[in-house]
């Protein structure tokens, strides 16, 4: 059974979903979609449920041709009753274009981060693979069938059995009764927020989220203070910065994104108009789409030379943006930054800005010293 399977309409989206198995396949994660995969003259009702029941992973390649199929909605609802269920399945929209969704796609669809692919270019693709990589790699994993002892093969005596699972009741009363006697702990959180200070500690990649505005079942825990929040701490033991999770911080002024920390989810700091210093991971490989968008007081950005990708509108609007430098082999969305004339491109290896002090529009010596030489 695969790990993907790919639900999308054949005519408009046929190209694109080969593109998107084979990147994937390409990474050594399996796909199942219906053109390649259903055998000649067999019934789309005899596979693609037993497909979807099995996948982990179910892909839905989203445009306005798959929002009014019938096929791709039955589809979604069978991948939706394994979610309701509690079974190991995730559920990731991939939007192709700029189709307002059906009310009964919508209804299944509201709960879900519905990552933005548009345009369906090779970097978009690539971007999805990753994600799907990530989710693939952080179930755990299944303990084989063969590995499983079974009764035949056991050599203890049965009387033996009795004996042991008379003990093992024994320390289940036990634990039971004690448990009753003792209260619980009090549920340890993944982060804290004191007064204005939002403490990140964790351990891994952050959990994806969507826009509180559009998401509000979806939204970031802390997201009904993230008005007063001024101060951000992030753990070394975090790896991931999640879609949406600082969005909308106004009074967030400063962030230092630890160097554990690898990729940085779409519209992370989002709209963040107070932000007007940020320290990028010296290990971060990925800028997602729309990233720092918004953030109108952020006036210099230093992108390390580790990152390959920076996506879609990730600096969009940020009107004080005066300076940018970038790696020469970092490979850069051509909306990322408000205006391309900015940036300065650099050799990897020298951290050292050609502009003098006096062209970045006002921007202190001492400031731009500090900036360069925090890096």
């Amino acid at each position: 059974m695969a790990d993907v399977f790919i639900s999308y309409h054949e005519k408009s989206s046929g190209e694109l979903v080969e593109k998107i198995a084979n990147t994937l396949e390409g990474m050594g994660v399996s796909c199942w979609y219906a053109k390649r995969n259903l055998p000649p003259g067999g019934k789309f009702a005899d596979y693609i449920p037993k497909e979807i029941r099995s996948c982990k992973v179910f892909l839905l390649v989203l445009n306005e041709h798959s929002n009014h199929s019938e096929h791709v909605k039955s589809e979604t609802n069978l991948a939706f009753r394994r979610v309701n269920k509690q079974e190991q399945i995730t559920l990731v929209p991939f939007k192709v274009d700029n189709c307002i969704l059906d009310d009964d796609v919508d209804y299944y669809l509201s709960r879900f981060h519905i990552t933005d692919g548009s345009p369906a270019d090779a970097q978009s693709i690539q971007k999805l693979a990753k994600q799907i990589s990530r989710i693939l790699a952080s179930e755990a994993p299944r303990i084989p069938e063969d590995s499983k002892t079974t009764e035949s093969q056991s050599t203890i005596p049965r009387t033996k059995f009795v004996f042991l699972g008379c003990v093992i009741c024994m320390v289940i009363l036990l634990v039971w009764v004690i448990s009753r006697l003792i209260p619980p702990p009090p549920p340890v959180e993944w982060w804290t927020l004191e007064g204005n200070h939002l403490l990140i500690h964790c351990t891994g990649d952050m959990p994806d989220y969507g826009p509180a505005e559009y998401s509000p079942d979806n939204a970031a825990p802390w997201s009904e203070s993230r008005t007063q929040i001024s101060a951000l701490q992030i753990a070394d033991s975090v790896t991931g910065i999640g879609s949406y999770a600082f969005e909308h911080c106004p009074s967030l002024g400063g962030v230092i994104i630890p160097d554990t920390v690898t990729y940085i989810g779409e519209g992370a700091f989002s709209d963040c108009t107070g932000l007007i210093s940020i320290h990028i991971s010296n290990n971060a490989t990925d800028i997602g789409d729309k990233a720092f968008q918004g953030c109108t007081s952020l006036p210099v950005v230093y992108i390390p030379d580790s990152v390959t990708d920076i996506g879609h509108g990730a600096f969009a609007d940020c009107a004080s943006l005066k300076a940018v430098s970038v790696p020469e082999t970092t490979e850069v969305a051509s909306d990322a930054f408000p205006n391309p004339d900015i940036m300065e491109i650099r050799p990897v290896g020298d951290s050292t800005w050609k502009m003098e002090p006096e062209e970045l529009w006002g921007i202190e010596p001492e400031e731009l010293w500090k900036i360069q030489h925090e890096q």
